[in-house]
């Protein structure tokens, strides 16, 4: 048997569906990790999953479309499966309210008391944290203290409900909630690895972020000028309107050490330009151009791939918007086929997280070996 293995099932009813997810992943798995659409009752889902895997660590999300190995999904659910020659131990743990820094601090002790590990010393090459985040909720406290207080490595995706901006939901312990997160700590069997892939190419443009609100993701200006009018000058645009049509092709990014992390523009309102995540004052963002998703995202796996020696599966936390770009060019099985031989699950997200820096219109994997 595979140290992992993925299954999924468009079952319209969720105690089929699960039932059909468990009869896919045999024997019995440490560790399963489920994305789900949000035409599932999502409550119920998440019961009859824990039930259907009740020796095994059970969390998950819902989405805005499913990824598993060399299919595109949607209106159903999608899981992989750990057994014990991929993972050594896990353990999830709920932050009830994202908002509340007590309750990231009391996942955080959850999951050291299961680990006997203190956060601070979770850092390690086969020991990486799994997040998945409401995506109605803006994420950056609950990651800034994250990030202050262990040195582990994170990554994940938040939540979504196929663009209607209702109700998203995290799973743990059987049940579904609103408004919070599940950190998952993993301690894998050999060494992971982790891919930022994005499709974008500096255009040489940069806008420095002089007045902005970070609670809210509004800038509203750049270089002491209105945002939305310094966002058309450096795009040469004629119109708002046009300026609109071209946000996914041409987002804004901080470039770190030369790399993007891509900022997904959401709106206008007035002068003010409206952000997917926050952009603190006095950063420096480059505008982007879109290039082919699917060759780049072959070309940075095939890499990533080489360097590790090999990959015998993946977690990918997909941007939503990369999906809607992927359908609008009619690419979508031309990038499933990417991951047809390697066991792969994720989904369509509102958002990723990649260490601790939570960016848009990009994938991030897990990747074990």
């Amino acid at each position: 048997m595979s140290s992992i293995i993925c299954a999924a099932t468009s079952a319209a009813s969720c105690d089929i569906a699960a039932g059909e997810i468990r009869k896919k992943l045999e024997g019995a798995p440490k560790l399963v990790i489920y994305f789900a659409a949000p035409s599932y009752d999502q409550d119920e889902l998440a019961f009859r999953m824990r039930g259907a895997f009740a020796g095994a660590t059970v969390l998950g999300c819902s989405t805005a479309g499913e990824l598993v190995s060399g299919a595109m999904l949607e209106n159903s659910v999608c899981a992989m499966a750990f057994y014990d020659a991929a993972i050594l131990r896990a353990h999830a743990a709920p932050v009830r309210n994202i908002r509340n820094r007590d309750d990231v601090r009391s996942a955080l002790r959850e999951l050291a008391g299961a680990f006997c590990i203190p956060p601070e010393r979770w850092g390690s090459e086969r020991r990486v944290a799994v997040v998945l985040t409401d995506g109605m909720c803006a994420a950056e406290r609950m990651m800034e203290e994250l990030s202050s207080s262990s040195d582990a490595v994170f990554i994940g995706g938040a939540a979504a409900d196929y663009w209607k901006f209702g109700r998203t939901s995290v799973h743990c312990g059987g049940r579904a909630f609103s408004g919070g997160a599940v950190i998952a700590l993993l301690e894998c069997a050999n060494p992971f690895g982790l891919l930022k892939t994005q499709s974008f190419r500096p255009t040489g443009k940069m806008l420095t972020v002089t007045r902005a609100d970070e609670e809210t993701r509004v800038v509203r200006e750049f270089d002491g000028v209105p945002a939305r009018d310094a966002y058309m000058r450096a795009l040469g645009a004629a119109t708002q309107r046009e300026a609109e049509e071209r946000f996914m092709r041409n987002p804004l990014a901080l470039m770190l050490g030369g790399d993007p992390y891509v900022r997904g523009l959401q709106r206008f309102d007035g002068g003010d330009l409206y952000f997917y995540c926050a952009v603190p004052e006095g950063a420096r963002l480059m505008l982007m151009e879109a290039t082919d998703i699917v060759a780049d995202t072959a070309a940075d796996l095939a890499a990533k791939k080489k360097e590790m020696g090999g990959i015998s599966g993946i977690l990918n936390f997909h941007c939503a918007h990369r999906t809607m770009a992927l359908k609008a060019g009619g690419a979508m099985q031309a990038y499933a086929d990417i991951f047809r031989d390697i066991p792969t699950a994720g989904f369509s997200t509102y958002g990723e997280q990649f260490r601790t820096i939570l960016v848009n219109q990009t994938s991030t994997m897990l990747l074990f070996k």
